[in-house]
């Protein structure tokens, strides 16, 4: 027979889904910036136009943001869906901070909002397919 959990148990299972949501944010910001050096890197040694830099910013998100969901739900366990689209939403407020640290601004937070959309919906992608899958 299943025993109930104390409050104390649930406490600590909830915190545990945050960490995993903050852990996934994290390594969904590592991801992103390897990919934007790789995508900088092809952009640079290649024959784009300038305009690709934009849509590689995108990508270097969404690839990003893949792996945030992928991992913060791996590591809840459940709800994947929720806890990739949290892990993405604080991911892409992550990278606003930073590149307001960096530019010494706040400006462009109107522009920032298509980043959010784009990493929460590919980590809630990324959340949903990493609950099941095995550590």
């Amino acid at each position: 027979m299943k025993r109930k959990s104390t409050r104390a148990e649930s406490v600590t299972r909830e915190l545990s889904r945050g960490y995993a949501c903050l852990y996934g944010a994290l390594l969904g910001i590592v991801t992103a910036i390897g990919a934007a050096i790789v995508i900088a890197a092809v952009l640079y040694f290649s024959e784009l136009p300038g305009s690709a830099m934009r849509a590689g910013g995108y990508v270097a998100v969404a690839v990003g943001g893949f792996f945030c969901g992928l991992t913060a739900s791996g590591k809840a366990g459940k709800n994947g869906l929720l806890c990739g689209a949290i892990s993405g939403l604080l991911m892409s407020a992550l990278l606003y901070l930073c590149g307001a640290a960096v530019s010494g601004t706040l400006s462009g937070l109107f522009h920032s909002w298509g980043t959010a959309l784009i990493a929460t919906a590919v980590s809630a992608l990324g959340g949903i397919l990493g609950v099941g899958r095995k550590k």
